[in-house]
């Protein structure tokens, strides 16, 4: 992983951010993954904080296309949350 996340595609998709012993931390989706890492990201800063070293902490991209993006991306993010709940991926409580 680079400063200026290189790697990273442009296009939307889902991303993860993994931990190598401690699997996976995070979750989400992006219309632009790079751009969503280039601006900060709560998982970078939290893994710093848990005195993670980077070297440790990989990406992992699933880009989707304009009709996926739309129509599976939440849902898709959903059931991976659901079903791993990664300890950086914080739940906002909904108001009733």
């Amino acid at each position: 992983m680079t400063r200026d996340f290189a790697g990273l595609t442009t296009k939307p998709g889902i991303y993860a951010v993994r931990h190598r012993l401690d699997g996976l931390l995070y979750v989400g989706k992006a219309q632009d993954i790079k751009e969503r890492f280039r601006g900060g990201h709560k998982s970078i800063t939290w893994a710093w904080l848990a005195d993670y070293d980077h070297r440790d902490v990989a990406i992992a991209t699933h880009t989707l296309d304009f009709i996926q993006w739309q129509s599976l991306s939440s849902e898709l993010e959903g059931i991976i949350l659901n079903m791993t709940k990664p300890p950086f991926n914080v739940r906002i409580p909904t108001r009733d």
